[in-house]
């Protein structure tokens, strides 16, 4: 539910799934926020697995997702939220699975 949640957006008008698409893949799109400075835009990339896949973000740049996580809501949503809701994000995202099409 967090994770599509645009109401922990400080302007309440983006969410994790804005760029991730709401099963946390790539929506192949530049995005050029604000947490890095202008003029910065990274391509999105998949949440599936990042939880196994330490360090994470488009450059590396965080220790873990759970890091990843709570400096997203921080810089990207600029807001602070009560631990349960990074937490549960984090469950959210060690939940996804990989689907096989054939």
């Amino acid at each position: 539910m967090f994770f599509n949640d645009a109401q922990l957006c400080a302007q309440r008008w983006q969410s994790c799934a804005s760029c991730h698409d709401a099963d946390g893949r790539m929506d192949a799109l530049n995005w050029d926020l604000l947490n890095d400075g202008v003029g910065n835009p990274k391509n999105t990339k998949s949440l599936l697995w990042t939880h196994q896949t330490a360090p994470v973000m488009a450059l590396g740049v965080r220790a873990s997702a759970e890091v990843a996580v709570r400096a997203g809501i921080h810089h990207i949503l600029f807001t602070q939220q009560p631990e349960d809701v990074p937490a549960a994000i984090d469950a959210y995202l060690k939940s996804l699975a990989y689907l096989l099409c054939l």
